[in-house]
């Protein structure tokens, strides 16, 4: 009998039962009583079944990714943080779901260019998982070579293992975003591709994983760099409103018996041919529907990546809940 070819929905659960960076609804809402009253728990246990998740992750941003602050430990944000751990751990009913409470933290510079996370220890010790990513970083000082300070190869590099250090920290935001630059110069990307593996390496030391950001992807030298270590993977949608998954429940709703092509461009076809028959919930804009597909599209190009290298399911940290809670046990 021949072999039972796998289906899209096979492919994607193998590596994401999980995803540890989705926004919660309001996430730039620093004031607790609106948060708490406009949080719809009901949503996020269907939103966690539609999905077939094991587990999810609740984020916050510390502080504005473009503008961001220090947060003082009794600062509106840190009490957010805090408060919002207390209830969801509360709320929601741990029979039925596993939802954890996190935070994307900037890294960052102080006005002294001193490298620090925006996030107190003390309040990142409190919750399930802290991310730590760089957006904008308050450079201190002045280009260097025409090429922004925070961009330079030895500031990021600087900058990751900063961040790497920290005991609190367990996985890399998007690690190449925001350290892209377009630059014609030999020397530069020479310098820039020589800082990934001490990277790597202080990644593996600190057991911390390295996130394969679906919204912002990482290129796939770097992808190349990562298989080729042994530092786990976290793939994450970084989703900032619930209807980023549309294409996805639908997916599961109408397409549980779809063929994955033998490559992504086959896989694709197959996709696009469904997705005007898809469609669910009649009030998604357009727009709005597009980009859940978009977010489809690289899911499911990037566990097809994954799948094509033989990268084991262990090495991926979302593959299941008992896989991301030995990951956050064996923090250092």
């Amino acid at each position: 009998m021949p072999k039972k070819r796998a289906t899209i929905i096979d492919l994607i659960d193998t590596y994401y039962r999980g995803d540890a960076h989705i926004h919660s609804s309001h996430h730039n809402t620093i004031n607790w009583q609106r948060w708490k009253k406009e949080f719809d728990e009901q949503a996020m246990v269907a939103l966690y079944r539609q999905l077939n998740f094991e587990f999810m992750v609740l984020v916050s941003h510390s502080s504005n990714p473009e503008k961001p602050r220090v947060q003082p430990v009794d600062s509106a944000v840190c009490a957010f943080l805090t408060d919002m751990y207390k209830y969801i751990h509360a709320v929601m009913p741990a029979d039925i779901c596993n939802v954890l409470v996190g935070v994307e933290a900037n890294i960052m510079y102080d006005p002294k260019g001193q490298l620090l996370i925006d996030v107190p220890d003390t309040i990142m010790a409190k919750l399930d998982i802290v991310l730590a990513s760089r957006h904008t970083m308050n450079q201190p000082f002045a280009s260097k070579d025409g090429i922004d300070f925070e961009k330079d190869p030895t500031e990021i590099k600087q900058s990751l293992l900063m961040a790497i250090a920290n005991k609190h920290v367990r996985i890399i935001g998007h690690p190449d975003r925001y350290s892209r630059v377009k630059s014609s110069s030999g020397k530069y990307w020479k310098a820039y591709w020589s800082i990934w593996p001490d990277i790597l390496r202080a990644m593996k030391q600190h057991n911390v994983a390295f996130e394969l950001n679906i919204s912002s992807p990482p290129s796939t030298r770097l992808m190349q760099l990562v298989l080729a270590s042994t530092v786990k993977i976290f793939i994450s949608s970084d989703a900032h409103y619930r209807h980023t998954f549309a294409a996805l429940i639908a997916l599961r709703k109408f397409g549980s018996e779809i063929v994955a092509g033998s490559t992504f461009a086959q896989t694709k076809k197959v996709l696009a041919a469904s997705f005007d028959t898809w469609k669910i919930d009649r009030r998604l804009s357009e727009k709005t529907w597009q980009d859940s597909q978009a977010m489809l599209l690289q899911l499911v190009y990037w566990v097809q990546y994954l799948q094509k290298h033989d990268v084991p399911k262990a090495r991926v940290v979302n593959s299941s809940y008992e896989n991301m809670k030995q990951f956050i046990a064996r923090a250092t």
